[in-house]
């Protein structure tokens, strides 16, 4: 189990790392995993890496 990510579905009050993983890949079709490398670049990049204008 990945401990960043179950760290951060409890602090936004999933029931758990599956739950974040279903609901981030449901809206935006991708997993925390695969978007932890495309904010990275995004932090250097000024691009906020979303597939949408929040």
């Amino acid at each position: 189990m990945d401990t960043v990510s179950a760290a951060v579905a409890e602090t936004c009050g999933f029931a758990g790392q599956s739950h974040l993983t279903r609901t981030m890949r449901r809206h935006l079709g991708l997993t925390p995993g695969a978007l932890r490398p495309d904010r990275a670049e995004a932090a250097t990049s000024g691009d906020d890496g979303l597939p949408f204008d929040a």
